[in-house]
């Protein structure tokens, strides 16, 4: 797949999330493409309930993709969006199950609720990120149960990490904020993008317990289907920023990780997929 030749989907993925794009493209045709798809809806999800402050325009927004779901599986034709069209033919084509698709969309839409303790915090990241995850496993291998349980450890662990990257962003935007447990103190120093003591704890323990559902998923990896490995390899990232914030003096700075290259990260993602590594 080349610049010249990607779909919308293609692009979007490439745009907003390198890393599920660069991992994407180990996957097979037809799989490659309908896995663009999957992450493009993700990312459209992501974008309707971007503005916390203004919830019911973004329920407003979420209820347009389940409706449109719930109208794919009703026999209605497809959507001229450039999202919307090529999901009809991945829900068509029954390699997804579409109740999960609507699992995925509630998810984003438990955003808008506010702050969250320890158990809603831990359901949001196993329906939003383990979800997405499981989803792209059963895409790639018929819904092999051994993949679809690796799939949601990696999830777990890549929506821990991506609350640690926004965290003071999300903490500043005075609406939407993920990481649980926190007062309102820690929450004002976050905002200012300041780690109290305790905000650093709350870190350390989501990376402590990410780290461990990963470790336990990779103890079973030879169970897991190597056709499975496009929805697993983007863990690679996630592992650095959770093993950062286990270090004694983190600081949830916007953007605690280095940026890489799409050179080096497809030459990363390879070396791991070529030695079944994820």
């Amino acid at each position: 797949m080349t610049a010249v030749d990607l779909s919308a989907p293609a692009e979007m993925v490439r745009s907003h999330d390198p890393d599920l794009f660069h991992a994407a493209l180990f996957a097979p045709e037809p799989a490659r493409a309908r896995l663009m798809v999957l992450y493009a809806f993700d990312i459209e999800l992501s974008k309707a309930a971007l503005r916390p402050s203004e919830p019911l325009i973004a329920r407003m927004r979420l209820q347009w993709w389940r409706d449109l779901v719930d109208g794919i599986g009703a026999g209605e034709p497809p959507r001229a969006h450039e999202v919307a069209g090529p999901l009809h033919g991945v829900l068509s084509a029954d390699v997804v199950p579409g109740e999960e698709l609507t699992a995925l969309i509630d998810a984003h839409e438990t955003e808008l609720h506010g702050a969250m303790d320890e158990h809603r915090f831990g359901e949001w990241l196993d329906a939003r990120f383990g979800g997405l995850m499981r989803l792209a496993a059963h895409l790639l291998t018929g819904g092999d149960g051994a993949a679809r349980r690796a799939a949601g450890a990696v999830g777990h662990a890549m929506g821990v990490a991506y609350v640690l990257r926004n965290a003071v962003a999300m903490a500043a935007d005075g609406g939407q904020y993920l990481l649980p447990s926190l007062g309102p103190e820690d929450r004002a120093a976050l905002a200012r993008g300041r780690t109290t003591p305790h905000t650093r704890a709350v870190a350390h323990g989501q990376a402590d317990q990410a780290l461990a559902l990963l470790a336990a998923a990779r103890a079973g990896r030879r169970s897991v289907p190597p056709e499975a490995a496009p929805a697993l390899l983007p863990v690679w990232r996630a592992e650095r920023v959770l093993a950062q914030a286990r270090k004694p003096g983190f600081d949830l700075m916007p953007h605690p990780h280095r940026p890489h290259h799409d050179g080096r990260r497809a030459v990363s993602l390879a070396w791991r997929a070529l030695r079944g590594r994820w």
